[in-house]
C-alpha cells in the first residue's frame, strides 16, 4: 500500500491516475500562462547571440557580466535551435523553451512509477508518480522558472535507475555524463553514485560512460579561438552562483549580526570567514562530495555490500551541495525530490512541500508582470530568512534521516546487493 495514503483497495487506482493527471495540468497551466524567471529571458538573449554570432563569440560576448553565459555547449546549440523555431514559426521562446524541462518531468514520474512498482504494487507506483506529479516544487521549476534544471534532476535519477534497477554501471555513467552536458552541478552527485559499485570492472565501465559525456566540451575547446577559449573556461568551468539569504551564507550573515552587537572584531572575523568560503565555497562542497564518496566506497569495501542505495547517494549528493553550497538559485532545491520519493515517499512529499512553497514566495515576491507571469530575481530580502531557514532545515532533516537509516530508507529495495 502507499506508505502516505491509509488502507489499499483497487478504486483507488482511478483516484492516484487523477492526482497524476492534476499534477500534469498544473505545469501544463503555468506553462501557458508564464513567461518564467528571468533566466529564459537570458536563454533568449543566449539563443539569438549563438544563432547569429556563433558559439564560441557569444562566450565572449557575455563573460563577467551579471548574467554570463556559463552553460556547457549542448544546451547552448540547444538553445540556439529552438531560438531558430521560434522566429520561423511565431511560437513564443519561453514556452518552446521549457518543453524539454515538461518531457523530463514525465520521464521522472514514469521511473518513480516503475521503481515503486518493482518494490511493492501497482498502486504504489502510482502514488509515488502522483506524489512527483504534485510535488510544489517540481511544478514551479519544470512549468514556470525556464531554466534547463528538470532536465539535469531527469538524467540524474535515470543514471540513479540504471545503477540500481539494471545493474548498468555503462549507462549510468552515459546517462550523467549527458547530465553534466546540461548542467555541472550533477558533480556533486557523480562520484557518490560510483561508490555503490564495489568492482573494478563496473568503476571503469561508469568512468568510460562518464567520460565520453566529456566529449562535447572537447569538441567546442578546439573549435574556438584563444579569447574563446578563455571565455569558455572561465564561464563555464570558474563560474559562481550569487551568494545569498541560503544556508552557509544565511548563517554568516546571522552571526554577523550577533556578533556585530558584541563588537568590531567578531564581526570582523565572521566577515573575513564568510568572504572566504563565498569564494571556495564550490570547491568545498566538491571536496565534501568525494569525502562522502570515498567513505562509503571503503566503508561498502569493508562490508562487502554498499550501505547506500544509488538514490540515497544521489539524494545525498544533492543535500550536501543544497546544504554547503556558497550560492544560490532558487531553482537548485528540485534537484532532491524525485531521489528522495525513491527513498521514501513520505520524505520527499515533506521536502518537496516546504521547499515548494518557499520559493513560490519568492517567485511571487520578484513578479514584475502578471500577463503573462514573469519575475526578475533580485537580492532575497531579510524578510524571507524564516522560510529560507524552514528549507534549509527540512534539507537537513532529511540528509539526517537518509544517513540514520543507513540503508533502510528505501522501504523494500535491495540497498545492500552489490553491482
Amino acid at each position: 500500500m502507499p506508505p502516505f495514503w491509509p488502507g489499499s483497495s483497487r478504486n483507488r487506482i482511478r483516484p492516484l491516475l487523477g492526482l497524476i493527471g492534476l499534477g500534469c495540468g498544473l505545469r501544463l497551466a503555468l506553462w501557458l500562462v508564464s513567461l518564467g524567471s528571468y533566466d529564459v529571458v537570458a536563454w533568449r538573449i543566449f539563443a539569438s547571440s549563438v544563432s547569429d554570432v556563433g558559439l564560441g563569440e557569444t562566450y565572449v560576448r557575455f563573460q563577467g557580466e551579471e548574467s554570463p553565459f556559463n552553460h556547457p555547449p549542448t544546451m547552448a546549440l540547444l538553445a540556439s535551435w529552438i531560438f531558430r523555431l521560434s522566429e520561423a514559426t511565431g511560437i513564443e521562446f519561453a514556452r518552446l523553451f521549457k518543453l524539454p524541462a515538461l518531457a523530463a518531468e514525465l520521464v521522472t514520474g514514469l521511473l518513480l512509477y516503475r521503481v515503486w512498482h518493482r518494490r511493492r504494487d501497482v498502486e504504489t507506483g502510482l502514488a509515488a508518480a502522483a506524489a512527483y506529479a504534485l510535488a510544489l516544487s517540481a511544478i514551479l521549476i519544470s512549468g514556470y522558472h525556464g531554466n534547463t534544471d528538470a532536465v539535469y534532476f531527469c538524467l540524474v535519477f535515470a543514471a540513479a535507475y540504471l545503477m540500481e534497477e539494471r545493474r548498468s554501471p555503462l549507462g549510468a555513467g552515459l546517462v550523467m555524463g549527458a547530465a553534466l552536458n546540461v548542467k555541472l552541478i550533477p558533480l556533486v552527485c557523480a562520484l557518490p553514485l560510483a561508490s555503490r559499485l564495489m568492482r573494478v570492472r563496473d568503476i571503469g565501465r561508469y568512468a568510460l560512460g562518464g567520460a565520453l559525456g566529456a566529449a562535447p566540451f572537447i569538441a567546442a575547446y578546439l573549435s574556438f579561438g584563444t579569447d574563446a577559449r578563455r571565455a569558455f573556461l572561465g564561464s563555464v568551468f570558474a563560474y559562481r552562483s550569487f551568494p545569498d539569504n541560503w544556508g552557509v551564507e544565511m548563517w554568516v550573515r546571522l552571526t554577523r549580526a550577533l556578533a556585530d552587537t558584541v563588537s568590531e572584531v567578531p564581526g570582523y572575523i565572521v566577515r573575513i570567514l564568510g568572504g572566504v568560503y563565498g569564494a571556495h565555497g564550490g570547491e568545498l562542497v566538491l571536496i565534501a562530495s568525494a569525502a562522502f564518496a570515498w567513505w562509503h566506497f571503503t566503508r561498502s569495501r569493508r562490508d562487502g555490500e554498499a550501505r547506500f542505495d544509488a538514490y540515497e547517494l544521489v539524494a545525498l549528493g544533492f543535500v550536501l551541495f543544497l546544504l554547503l553550497t556558497p550560492g544560490f538559485a532558487v531553482q537548485y532545491v528540485g534537484g532532491v525530490v524525485a531521489p528522495l520519493i525513491a527513498t521514501g515517499i513520505r520524505r520527499g512529499v515533506v521536502v518537496a512541500t516546504v521547499t515548494g512553497a518557499f520559493i513560490t514566495a519568492l517567485y511571487a515576491f520578484f513578479v514584475v508582470d502578471w500577463s503573462p507571469i514573469l519575475s526578475v530575481h533580485g537580492p532575497m530580502p531579510d524578510a524571507f530568512t524564516p522560510l529560507s531557514m524552514a528549507a534549509w532545515l527540512v534539507l537537513l532533516w532529511a540528509g539526517r534521516g537518509l544517513v540514520r537509516s543507513g540503508g533502510g530508507g528505501a522501504q523494500g529495495a535491495e540497498p545492500g546487493s552489490s553491482i
